[in-house]
């Protein structure tokens, strides 16, 4: 039996939920949107002091999203370093996560994220940390158009093994 999108979404919404409330620290992912297209991938299964992700965007037409969860017991402060494709890099500092919560960043807004470019500066690279020493969840999800197509999901759990000040989008 084949299973449309909406199907799998609520499936897949489902298991995630289960999971997410059994493991505690799993990232609840963009499940709970119905799109046209797309891939997700399994939660974390561990919690970090630093992730990092590769090949972001914010050029027109993709909507990039910095998932954050904070699965420990003390507040987690957490700092984002974005590293554009000009060479350029951007730092917020300081983000406040209380015990037990999500947030999330809209990386091309301009607020926690860089903003909208249509150039290299919105080739992006991320690394975050978090800077008191609470583990942490991380993921980024991109949503776009692709031709005719409905939008389309792309999830990423960032890599917790970089390590250094590499800037992943320059070496």
């Amino acid at each position: 039996m084949t299973k449309t999108n909406d199907e799998r979404t609520r499936a897949g919404l489902i298991l995630t939920v289960l999971l997410g409330v059994a493991l505690a620290f799993l990232p609840l992912g963009p499940a709970f949107a119905t799109w046209g297209d797309g891939h997700d991938v399994m939660g974390s299964g561990e919690a970090s002091r630093y992730w990092y992700f590769a090949e972001g965007t914010t050029r027109d037409g993709f909507d990039t999203y910095l998932c954050l969860q904070n699965p420990g017991e003390e507040n987690a402060v957490v700092d984002i370093d974005y590293y554009s494709g000009d060479g350029q890099s951007e730092t917020k500092t300081g983000i406040s996560l209380s015990p037990q919560s999500r947030f999330t960043i809209a990386v091309h807004e301009d607020d926690l994220g860089i903003g909208r470019h249509n150039n290299p500066h919105g080739d992006v690279s991320i690394k975050v940390t978090s800077t008191n020493g609470e583990p942490i969840i991380s993921e980024r999800s991109m949503y776009f158009v692709y031709g005719s197509r409905a939008a389309i999901i792309l999830t990423a759990v960032g890599d917790v093994n970089l390590g250094g000040d590499m800037n992943p989008v320059l070496g």
